[in-house]
C-alpha cells in the first residue's frame, strides 16, 4: 500500500520472518471471525454478539498500537510513517467490520427475542 502512493519501504526482513510475523496476525483475530461469519450464516444464536465482542478487540488492539504500543511487524520499527499510516488503514477496515456487526445487533437481538 505505501509502495503504491510513493512511499519508500525497506524491508529487512527475510520473507521467512515476515512470514512467520504475519501467520499469527492473520490466525488471530481472522479465523476466530472466519468461524464466527459462519456461525452467523448458520444463524446460531449469540454468534452476531460474539462477532461484535471480537471486532471491538481487535479494533482495541490497533489503538493501542497506533497510540505508541508495539506494532506486530517488525518491518515497520524505525519507520514511524509508515507504521502510522498501515496501522490507520487496519483500523478503517476494523472499524467498517465494527460497524457492520453493530448494525446488525438488533436484527439478532430481535430474532433472540422472537424466536421462530
Amino acid at each position: 500500500m505505501l509502495i503504491a502512493i510513493g512511499y519508500e519501504v525497506p524491508i529487512e526482513l527475510p520473507v521467512d520472518g515476515l512470514l512467520q510475523e504475519i501467520l499469527p496476525i492473520t490466525l488471530f483475530p481472522h479465523l476466530p471471525l472466519l468461524i464466527n461469519g459462519i456461525r452467523t450464516v448458520r444463524h446460531r444464536r449469540g454468534a452476531v454478539t460474539i462477532g461484535t465482542a471480537l471486532s471491538l478487540v481487535f479494533c482495541g488492539i490497533l489503538v493501542v498500537t497506533l497510540a505508541g504500543g508495539p506494532g506486530p511487524f517488525s518491518i515497520y520499527r524505525g519507520n514511524v510513517l509508515a507504521h502510522y499510516i498501515a496501522h490507520i488503514a487496519y483500523l478503517t477496515f476494523a472499524l467498517a467490520q465494527l460497524g457492520f456487526h453493530l448494525a446488525a445487533l438488533p436484527a439478532a437481538w430481535h430474532q433472540r427475542q422472537n424466536p421462530r
